[in-house]
């Protein structure tokens, strides 16, 4: 059962590598909830209560998370609650600015067989810098492909009116430049 029991909670770490800083995976993996329970024949845990899973920066909370290993072996995880949400650093590209993608949704899913996540009820993605979010994105549904790195966001339907999806893209801070424009004098 130890085994189990590390392999399932390994493969909630996993759920997005393309968002992950590199160091996370080889961090220990820590597991709250009110309640546990597995069963190796079946190959799948479910956790309720209050769940919190953390490996480095990784950081999923929620009410309910399932986890099921298909008889091919690959792994589908849903985590639920009112919001269920995720979190994790990424890796450093300027020197002084910490990035954190953080998504939250009624339901995330993780199918590993076909290597997306999906965020549906009130689905929301941000990317912040240093605390502050400068990206995000917000509808009824967002699909992102592992794989290639493409996504998919749809709106709902409100009394049988579609929804638009929302996207705010933060402006980009053209590099410091290290010498002066040169002044005219005339």
């Amino acid at each position: 059962m130890k085994t189990f029991f590390l392999l399932t909670m390994t493969c909630v770490a996993m759920a997005s590598p393309v968002w992950a800083l590199s160091t996370d995976r080889a961090q220990p993996i820590e597991v709250s909830a009110d309640k546990f329970a597995g069963d190796e024949v079946k190959q799948t845990a479910t956790y309720s209560g209050h769940v919190v899973v953390r490996q480095g920066s990784i950081e999923l909370k929620g009410a309910h998370l399932e986890l099921a290993i298909t008889p091919k072996g690959y792994r589908y995880i849903e985590l639920t609650g009112h919001v269920a949400t995720f979190s994790q650093a990424r890796d450093p590209k300027t020197p002084g600015v910490k990035e954190k993608i953080h998504a939250q949704a009624q339901r995330i899913v993780y199918d590993e067989a076909t290597d997306t996540i999906r965020l549906t009820g009130k689905a929301a993605l941000f990317r912040t810098e240093n605390g502050v979010e400068k990206d995000s994105t917000r509808g009824e549904a967002i699909t992102y492909n592992l794989r290639t790195g493409s996504s998919e966001i749809k709106g709902g339907l409100v009394n049988g009116q579609p929804q638009r999806v929302t996207t705010i893209i933060a402006p980009r801070q053209s590099p410091a430049k290290t010498e002066s424009a040169p002044t005219s004098k005339e």
